[in-house]
């Protein structure tokens, strides 16, 4: 199982507010342990986390 897990946090650029914060997850199988499998696996976990994370900042900003 590949995981992947980014917390993000948009602030403000005086003073470093924070205006929101979110933890974005994402798991997919792999179809093995072996190299190919497993970097297929991550690329897809990566891929559905930065799109979930882009959304939601385009939508925070």
């Amino acid at each position: 199982m590949a995981e992947v897990e980014i917390s993000a946090k948009v602030v403000t650029d005086r003073g470093g507010r924070v205006l929101a914060a979110k933890v974005f997850r994402a798991s997919v199988p792999a179809a093995s342990t072996e190299g190919p499998d497993a970097v297929s696996a991550l690329d897809e976990a990566f891929q559905r986390v930065i799109t979930d994370l882009v959304a939601w900042a385009s939508h925070v900003v």
